[in-house]
């Protein structure tokens, strides 16, 4: 039978699954146009039914994030008389049915991805904003042979580290929800002396730890929030570096803390915070077994644990590539054209920044090749370019695609991360000197003398030719600043004639 999984809230969603086996998914701010479009996901879902011709009788699983658990009459993010209409027969499995949490969702789709492989002794640290009745942090342990069983839990924004990260990005006159990625990029300007004043900062303002109890030891962060990020406003006329650094450090603290009192031995983690990729690294490395981050780890994919929670039958399909595109005709002209593998390749070869359009969209935030800008490394001058053609901030470098061969010559600890490196979701540490011919898929922090990556390390037949002949590749999504991943032919026009204002790029559509 087929399931009409719908997410509601920011980055809304609608995954068609039939039988345990996801045939489509499309996020609404790749058919609208509008990044992290929170509206009801009435796009998607008539892109579904035009593909599938949904039935009449289906069911329909909803992940949301109202506070009560329960799901309104009717508002922005929620047209009931939509659903009513257009599948009279159908049956709403909904959070509110069986006492089951937003972060259960989250938990159920994390386990989803890890798949049976994981070691079955494991833990599961959900930390998002906030979830159901204000649920901000969850921890659940599973051992062989039973479910996994909630054994913590944190209520209440002023505890949220996810609404933390938020304020800041709002305080420093970014998008909450679009830009929390960027305050990774500035923190890393802050120097030596300035770095231990800020973690003296970080240090006075999380509370001692007094009790084995978690919900004591985080403190009031709305406090956090109203009083330092003003103290922090007036040392530098830039004080956005330093409200990056304090906040990645904070959240940092506050994480380590929770790992510490759990102590895992493997850890999966899943929920908006854990899109902090830096965070992410440093609880793999405390983490003494296998380590997994759910590349779904923001609310498009809390759907699927609802799902997951009424059927049990959810298989992970080994990729993300849901969002079937309809058939283009760019032509050969103004830089556009059809071409295979070979016609990216001779781009390349001369040097050229590429746009790539091939088969499925990407499900999620990260371009993974299909949707993807594509360019040598061995420099920064690519990477300023990009970000110059986009219209995009410099502050963060680029991810890297590479083979597992090379995946694990050039970085450290590869093996313990269980599948989440195929998704850009966790950096790893260059192996000494490696770095120096791919400064441009490098990050370097000059406080440790750390250099880092954002790997993906792909096993797709068409990246991999081009990997074995150029090496490891600049990968990054296809869209303008401030916009979603490009999807049809008129976003796809768009951005190649925004791009080429700036610089000669040639965009590719690789038929199948």
């Amino acid at each position: 039978m087929k399931s009409l999984v719908l997410t509601l809230g920011h980055n809304s969603s609608a995954i068609l699954v039939e039988d345990g086996i996801i045939l489509a998914g499309y996020e609404e701010e790749r058919l609208s146009g509008i990044k992290s479009d929170s509206a009801f996901p009435i796009r998607a879902i008539m892109r579904l039914q035009e593909l599938y011709q949904l039935p009449k009788t289906i069911n329909i699983c909803v992940s949301h994030w109202f506070l009560d658990g329960r799901l309104p009459d009717r508002n922005k993010y929620w047209d009931s008389d939509y659903l009513h209409t257009q599948f009279p027969n159908a049956e709403l499995l909904s959070l509110d049915r069986k006492n089951f949490t937003h972060h259960d969702a989250h938990m159920e789709s994390a386990e989803v991805f890890a798949g049976d492989d994981f070691p079955q002794d494991h833990h599961v640290f959900v930390v998002d904003g906030f979830g159901t009745q204000g649920e901000c942090i969850s921890v659940y342990h599973k051992v062989s042979g039973c479910e996994p069983t909630l054994i913590h839990r944190v209520h209440g924004f002023h505890k949220s580290v996810g609404l933390l990260y938020q304020y800041a990005t709002d305080y420093c006159g970014m998008k909450m929800h679009q830009d929390e990625w960027k305050m990774l990029g500035y923190e890393v300007h802050v120097g030596g002396s300035e770095a231990r004043r800020l973690d003296q900062l970080v240090i006075e303002s999380l509370p001692k730890i007094d009790s084995s109890e978690i919900e004591s030891d985080l403190g009031d962060l709305v406090q956090v929030k109203d009083d330092v990020f003003r103290i922090l406003q007036g040392v530098a006329e830039d004080y956005r570096p330093q409200i990056a650094y304090f906040v990645q450090r904070f959240t940092e603290q506050v994480l380590q803390r929770l790992f510490q009192m759990i102590l895992p031995t493997n850890l999966i983690v899943v929920g908006g915070c854990f899109y902090n990729v830096k965070v992410n690294s440093m609880l793999a490395d405390m983490t003494p077994g296998k380590f997994c981050a759910m590349p779904l780890a923001g609310d498009q994919g809390a759907g699927l644990g609802v799902y997951q929670h009424y059927f049990h039958d959810l298989k992970w399909p080994g990729h993300l590539f849901w969002g079937n595109r309809d058939r283009m005709s760019l032509g050969e002209t103004r830089g556009f054209k059809s071409g295979d593998v070979d016609a990216v390749a001779r781009e390349l070869d001369l040097y050229n920044i590429v746009n790539v359009i091939r088969g499925p969209m990407e499900f999620g935030p990260r371009a993974l090749c299909n949707t993807s800008t594509l360019a040598l490394p061995p420099t920064t001058y690519n990477v300023d370019v990009i970000n110059q053609m986009n219209g995009r901030d410099t502050v963060m470098p680029m991810a890297l695609v590479v083979t597992e061969d090379q995946a694990n010559n050039l970085f450290e600890d590869v093996d313990k991360i269980h599948r989440s490196l195929e998704y850009m979701i966790v950096t790893r540490r260059f192996r000494p000197g490696k770095q120096i011919s791919l400064e441009g898929g490098a990050h370097h922090y000059p406080l440790t003398g750390e250099w880092t990556c954002r790997p993906q390390i792909t096993k797709d037949p068409f990246m991999l030719e081009l990997l074995r002949k150029f090496g490891p590749l600049i990968n990054t999504s296809a869209n303008v600043h401030g916009q979603p991943i490009v999807w049809n032919q008129k976003q796809i026009e768009f951005m190649h004639e925004f791009q080429r204002k700036t610089f000669p790029v040639s965009t590719i559509f690789v038929e199948d």
